[in-house]
């Protein structure tokens, strides 16, 4: 089990031996404010000028890699999987049980001070196998990939895990 949980600027240095990772993601930074817990992909793209603050569990879907100052930027595209109590007590218990319904999309992005190729080399790894996204953000806009309507986010905080305990329904 591996978990990546990054913070704040969401710079990070990744190696082969990753450095100890911060708290995991049990609650939302106050910074970002008010949260609608309840919001989803779909309730945010039927208003994509509105902006809110969500906390999203996802699948990781997809990965794209771009030139960021001196490292590099990753977008993941995730599939959203709804939970079923959704809230604070959920998010510090960090135990969750979600729902299996149609996917929603949303991009989360982590900036990672690594050289293209050792970027790269996080990505493929990163999708050899299943990766859960735990996302706090600001939603941010709407963009297409892969032929999904994704909502993009800005995000606060981000843990990525193989093991992350969900259940789904």
């Amino acid at each position: 089990m591996r978990t990546l949980v990054v913070a704040g600027c969401l710079a990070a240095v990744v190696r082969a031996d990753p450095p100890p990772a911060p708290p995991l993601l049990t609650e939302v930074p106050a910074a970002l404010g008010s949260v609608a817990w309840s919001a989803s992909p779909a309730d945010m793209l039927a208003r994509p000028g509105e902006e809110r603050v969500v906390v999203w569990l996802g699948v990781v879907a997809a990965a794209k890699l771009e030139a960021a100052g001196a490292g590099t930027r990753v977008r993941l595209l995730c599939r959203q999987l709804p939970l079923d109590d959704p809230g604070p007590r959920t998010l510090a218990g960090h135990v969750f049980v979600a729902r299996r319904t149609p996917p929603g999309y949303f991009v989360a992005t982590l900036d990672v001070q690594q050289a293209d190729a050792d970027a790269r080399k996080f990505v493929a790894a990163l999708l050899s196998r299943r990766q859960f996204a735990l996302v706090a953000g600001r939603t941010a806009g709407v963009e297409r990939w892969a032929g999904h309507e994704a909502v993009r986010l800005d995000t606060a905080r981000l843990e990525l895990d193989d093991a992350l305990r969900v259940r789904l329904q």
